[in-house]
């Protein structure tokens, strides 16, 4: 099964994530800041794809791009936000993929299978 790993602040939001991936037959891990997924990452780095929001607490999703870049090239991220141009400067950071805020479960799911299918290709 492909792991995912989600990092949103929003909890509501997060949780449904959770759901939809894991009803696609994902196993999913979620934190709800760029800091504790971040310590996920070094306990255990098997991820098929990493799932984050640009704007929360104590490490934004820009700041763990750049990590996640630096200690784990070859996981695929997808960045998911409401501000286009955060999307365009996570994507120059390293993000593979994006998906523009709101988005629907359908889209969610297929940004997610083109990640974890073929990781080195850039985006939907």
């Amino acid at each position: 099964m492909p792991r995912i790993l989600i990092v949103e602040d929003n909890e509501s939001l997060r949780i449904l994530i959770e759901v939809v991936l894991e009803k696609q037959g994902y196993t999913v891990v979620s934190a709800d800041n760029g800091a504790d997924a971040f310590e996920y990452l070094q306990r255990d780095a098997q991820f098929d794809a990493i799932m984050s929001d640009i704007y929360m607490p104590e490490m934004d999703g820009l700041r763990l791009i750049a990590l996640v870049r630096r200690h784990y090239p070859s996981i695929p991220i997808i960045i998911a936000s409401a501000y286009l141009y955060q999307i365009q400067h996570a994507r120059k950071l390293g993000a593979s993929q994006y998906l523009h805020k709101p988005f629907t479960n359908r889209q969610l799911a297929e940004v997610v299978r083109v990640a974890v299918q073929r990781p080195t290709q850039a985006a939907v």
